[in-house]
């Protein structure tokens, strides 16, 4: 069994032996162990509401002191954030050199989310379908507005292309993938 478990179990039962014992000496047992449980209780309900605060305003790793089952508690998921951040890190570095290397492609490229709204696109794509920061979030095909362009976006397979006209120059033709 884990060591601090043991702690804890072996401070309940320490908490409960003493109070039954204050209890027998005093003649009030019920309110003894009512008295200890209840205090017991409030130090445990104090450490989950330390947690909390800790869980919720906390920016920085700095985990506050905690005693017992609670430290344990506490360097788990200290470790689990410190895992966080670190992901989170790798993650970012991971998307800005993706970014690096789509913005020196000579195609453009448009990454759509749900609803297919646009969530990026690299500078080819901006000057190829006249695409500005405002049309972030935007569905595509209120910035591409050809019917081709539409019936290929509903129709939902992209194995090929469909060919329209740019919207920045009518002379010159995309091939969209």
């Amino acid at each position: 069994m884990n060591t601090p478990w043991v702690w804890v179990g072996l401070r309940l039962v320490t908490v409960l032996g003493a109070s039954l014992a204050l209890g027998l000496v005093l003649g009030q047992v019920a309110w003894s162990m009512v008295v200890a449980l209840s205090g017991y209780l409030a130090w445990h309900l104090l450490s989950i509401y330390r947690l909390d605060q800790w869980l919720k305003a906390s920016r920085t790793l700095q985990q506050p002191k905690a005693y017992g089952i609670w430290a344990q508690v506490y360097d788990s998921l200290y470790n689990l954030r410190l895992r966080n951040r670190q992901g989170k890190r790798r993650l970012a570095q991971f998307l800005s050199r993706f970014r690096e290397a789509a913005e020196a492609l000579p195609d453009g490229a448009v990454a759509l989310g749900p609803e297919r709204r646009i969530l990026w696109y690299n500078s080819a794509a901006a000057s190829m379908l006249g695409l500005k920061r405002h049309d972030l979030n935007r569905p595509i095909s209120h910035v591409l507005r050809h019917p081709e362009f539409n019936a290929f976006l509903r129709a939902g397979r992209f194995e090929g292309a469909v060919e329209v006209p740019s919207p920045v120059n009518e002379s010159v033709q995309l091939s969209i993938r």
